[in-house]
């Protein structure tokens, strides 16, 4: 029978492979071209508003996980959030250049803008969800 240690230990290699898997699905989909809609005017401010939702909640679940992921191996302290988002800073700078070299694709500051605050409410939800 297994013990409480190993269940925990296959619970947290299973967050560490999900957070993977996650993080390199983003990455191509983030890379993949995509086709330009002729959208009129109205339309263009609502497909603006859903690519920064988009990019918040991607991120957001990225910095969930990781968080989750991370805190296997060392207790949730203010250092290790700290970490999690400017690897997820650094990450999402490096993401929006590469796009640039997709076709119908670009580099986008407000697309790291949402990226940024969906980081920020990913560990501020995973840090809410530690104090309970």
């Amino acid at each position: 029978m297994d013990s409480v240690n190993d269940r925990l230990a296959k619970w947290n290699k299973a967050f560490v492979a999900v957070t993977a898997l996650y993080w390199l699905t983003l990455f191509v989909a983030t890379h993949l071209p995509i086709k330009r809609l002729a959208l009129s005017a109205t339309g263009t401010g609502h497909r603006v508003r859903y690519d920064k939702l988009a990019h918040l909640l991607a991120f957001g679940l990225l910095a969930w996980l990781l968080c989750r992921a991370a805190s296997a191996w060392k207790p949730c302290r203010h250092r290790l959030v700290v970490y999690v988002f400017v690897v997820i800073g650094l990450y999402g700078i490096v993401d929006e250049l590469t796009q640039a070299f997709v076709r119908c694709r670009s580099t986008d500051l407000y697309d790291w803008l949402a990226d940024m605050a969906g980081a920020a409410a990913g560990i501020g939800t995973f840090r809410l969800g530690r104090s309970f």
